[in-house]
């Protein structure tokens, strides 16, 4: 969602269209905004397959909570 609200401030949009475009509220997308200075904290590229999703960040977190090893979590 943030890559799309940057992708929108590139193309010249304001803040608050960006916010209203990718459907977030305007006090996030200015928080967004005034945090990065202005400028796209992230790539606008689409991330590839190389890296883990959140989804899988959170899973193998919530298997190190449970103290299983890295082979287990690997298996899994």
């Amino acid at each position: 969602m943030q890559r799309d609200f940057w992708r929108q401030i590139a193309l010249g949009v304001t803040t608050a269209e960006a916010a209203e475009n990718v459907g977030v509220s305007w006090p996030v997308a200015a928080r967004w905004f005034r945090h990065a200075g202005g400028m796209p904290p992230i790539s606008l590229e689409e991330p590839t397959g190389r890296y883990l999703s959140f989804a899988e960040r959170e899973e193998i977190a919530l298997l190190r909570a449970q103290e299983h090893g890295v082979r287990e979590i690997a298996r899994r």
